[in-house]
């Protein structure tokens, strides 16, 4: 199967309206800023299904970025689809959100393949994008249609020819404007939460969520508008993909652990959630990938057009479980790095963070990349510990 969270997650500034947002940024004060538990409630119209928390409110206005604010998450579905993908992505949302906290607020559009369905989720996103003097509604449904870049016709077509080929893949990522004031997603089909592939396991799924709104989290602690210093802050790809990777399976994991998520049973399930197991595939598949595909790249050197055939994702994994295996520390990303990251850049924020510079952790990573498997496999027994995972 292939998954991939191909995206302008740099929440770019592109300005597609003529005139300024009438939803320019406000300070506004928030009481209770926490995401209490992870019910939902949805509402399904002709047009669309709509899922928001049970418990928390939406926003109305938005607040200055980066704020920590508990608003819900606003999930938007085709109508093709079963109400399972917009119920369980929702509450994949809302547990990420208490795992690390609900910055801003969000939309999360989920594209069936039903061209007719599909037609109604972009008149309802475009008139909201123009309501909101975000987007020209021409300028919308351009990007949307069939020319457009990480518009909903490219989503639809994942979720199509998927379908057709008999060969499960999938897409999600963070697409929106940094200007717009808000963290915008969208995604093709969540196969694992169908019946199209009833063998693909609809925890990958969940924890698909759980990868995306951590780019939220990265993002939201990146407060300048300027596309290429915000791509700079970022760091490389296996840093920014590999840590939001890394992240969501250990807030999966947490989520899991405490009840905070359970995983829905299909039919065919025969692999239920397992870290330890993730984490070894994870291996499997970079050493096979960087061995065959790669053999002189180096994770620093990787980017999106050359990633390693998708590798650099589970690099960056591994890399970070080798960076947070030398320290007693859990969560050094969220309550270390990215709190600092905007004021001392990429390169110094890693090295104050890690005492450690770039260019030393790579070298010490190409070592640690040909050990023996079950050498490497024994770092994990330190995340558990660190994190006191079961």
């Amino acid at each position: 199967m292939l998954l991939s969270c191909a995206s302008d997650d740099n929440e770019s500034n592109e300005n597609f309206s003529d005139s300024q947002s009438n939803n320019q940024s406000e300070e506004l004060i928030f009481s209770n800023t926490e995401i209490l538990n992870t019910d939902v409630k949805c509402e399904e119209f002709d047009t669309h299904v709509y899922c928001i928390s049970k418990s928390a409110q939406v926003a109305k206005k938005y607040p200055k970025w980066g704020t920590l604010t508990g608003y819900s998450p606003e999930v938007f579905c085709s109508t093709d689809l079963p109400l399972l993908v917009c119920t369980e992505t929702t509450k994949s949302l809302l547990a990420a959100m208490m795992e690390w906290g609900s910055y801003g607020n969000a939309e999360y559009w989920i594209i069936g393949s039903d061209k007719t369905a599909a037609k109604n989720l972009t008149d309802l996103n475009c008139q909201r994008r123009k309501e909101k003097d975000q987007m020209r509604l021409e300028d919308c449904e351009w990007k949307h249609g069939p020319n457009g870049d990480h518009g909903f016709e490219s989503y639809r077509l994942i979720g199509e020819e998927s379908i057709k080929t008999n060969q499960p893949s999938g897409s999600a990522g963070l697409n929106g404007d940094r200007g717009w004031g808000f963290h915008y997603f969208t995604s093709s089909i969540p196969i694992g939460l169908t019946d199209y592939f009833p063998y693909i396991e609809p925890w990958q799924e969940q924890k698909l969520a759980f990868h995306e709104y951590f780019h939220a989290f990265q993002h939201s602690f990146i407060e300048t508008e300027d596309y290429d210093i915000r791509d700079k802050l970022l760091g490389p790809v296996w840093f920014n993909e590999g840590g939001a990777e890394y992240m969501a399976h250990i807030g999966f994991k947490k989520s899991f652990d405490e009840g905070i998520l359970s995983t829905p049973i299909k039919e065919d399930t025969t692999n239920p959630y397992d870290f330890k197991e993730a984490m070894r595939n994870k291996l499997e598949y970079a050493k096979m990938s960087k061995k065959e595909v790669c053999p002189n790249l180096d994770i620093g050197d990787m980017s999106y057009q050359n990633d390693c055939n998708g590798a650099s994702y589970d690099l960056g994994t591994w890399a970070h479980i080798l960076l947070e295996s030398k320290t007693t520390m859990p969560n050094l990303l969220v309550d270390k790095f990215y709190p600092i990251l905007e004021e001392n850049g990429w390169e110094e924020a890693f090295n104050k963070t890690y005492g450690i510079s770039p260019k030393e952790f790579y070298s010490e990573f190409n070592q640690f990349i040909n050990q023996s498997t079950d050498d490497q496999l024994k770092l994990l027994d330190k995340i558990f510990e660190n994190y006191n995972l079961n």
